[in-house]
């Protein structure tokens, strides 16, 4: 029971409650719901990537990475809990209206149930997880960062650069610490089924910028990206095949969660011409902790919405801002060549 408590609360209390998008004026929308859990959880993935680099570096324990960044969150919640206390009790007041779901809303919803289910009951094997589950496995037992290989338990003779500035499984063993569950359990049954969820809330997110307020449309899209994933196992490269095996792994969670929602952000900064740099910062921080492939990847993405609308706009603040939100893949790239 106590575990159970701990995984509802870091894994879904506080990041919805840490997004701080639920205290909003007026009407409450899905929509913001699931940007405030989505951007909880890269508020957590940020300040996670900011604080294990230099502790990975200094060689400190994986219990003082947990303690400091666990406390660290745990502020950021008290915060953000005092500044809109007004806005929570509102909140608890308000009177929410539940809308009569669709058919094809209700099927969505089955087939997304579906790919849960099969993911926690039935089997499914990844040759990488030898390494990555193995790698956090043995940073939680030796209570270490990055001293000993996961899959074969010698030591590294060096910091492994790529391991260093993505530490996706150190993330892993802080949180398996956290909520009292092993890693691989962790990782293989309930990182898989959150992600998955956040995933298909993106990919919502993404429909309803396409069709707006068109429920049948956003339905029918979500419930054939469904119906993709579910027979998409055609090969161990599609992302079908990484969203519902590998998910707990950080270069599929940048396939399919991290880089969507930076897509998710262009498209709607560029409808509305607006430039959020702390929202577009915390995901370029998140997409360096999952992988070291989201190190260029997100600025390349980033850097050619920033061109489009240099073109359209013939502004050089754009740049200037782009710039900015890519300088902690910039740094972090660097650092990955001179210490190579």
């Amino acid at each position: 029971m106590l575990k159970l408590l701990l995984t509802i609360f870091w894994l879904g209390i506080l990041p919805l409650l840490l997004g701080n998008g639920l205290v909003k004026e007026g009407e409450l929308k899905i929509k913001d719901i699931f940007l405030s859990y989505l951007f909880g959880w890269m508020k957590m993935f940020a300040l996670f990537q900011i604080l294990a680099i230099p502790f990975i570096f200094l060689q400190f324990r994986l219990t003082t990475l947990v303690i400091v960044w666990a406390s660290g969150v745990i502020l950021l919640l008290v915060y953000y809990l005092v500044r809109n206390v007004e806005g929570y009790i509102r909140l608890i007041k308000k009177k929410f209206k539940i809308t009569r779901p669709k058919f094809i809303e209700v099927l969505v919803i089955l087939l997304i149930v579906f790919q849960l289910f099969a993911v926690t009951f039935l089997t499914h094997e990844d040759a990488d997880d030898a390494f990555f589950i193995g790698q956090a496995v043995t940073d939680s037992h030796t209570d270490t960062m990055l001293i000993y290989v996961g899959d074969t338990g010698s030591q590294w003779g060096s910091f492994p650069p790529r391991y260093v500035f993505s530490p996706f499984p150190t993330f892993l063993a802080a949180m398996s610490r956290l909520v009292m569950i092993h890693p691989l359990i962790l990782a293989r049954i309930i990182f898989q089924m959150v992600f998955i969820l956040m995933s298909y809330m993106v990919y919502y997110l993404l429909a309803k910028e396409a069709f707006g307020e068109n429920r049948n449309n956003i339905a029918l899209t979500m419930s054939f990206l469904s119906l993709l994933n579910i027979w998409g196992n055609i090969s161990v490269y599609t992302s079908s095949s990484f969203l519902l095996f590998r998910l707990h792994q950080g270069k599929a969670l940048l396939a399919n969660l991290i880089l969507p929602l930076l897509i998710y952000l262009i498209v709607s900064y560029y409808r509305e011409k607006k430039f959020k740099q702390k929202e577009l910062l915390l995901v370029m921080v998140s997409s360096t902790l999952v992988s070291s492939m989201g190190v260029f990847l997100a600025p390349l993405l980033l850097g050619i919405y920033a061109l489009i609308r240099f073109a359209r706009e013939k502004r050089i603040l754009i740049i200037c801002q782009t710039v900015l939100c890519c300088m902690p893949n910039i740094v972090i790239g660097i650092a990955f060549l001179v210490i190579r």
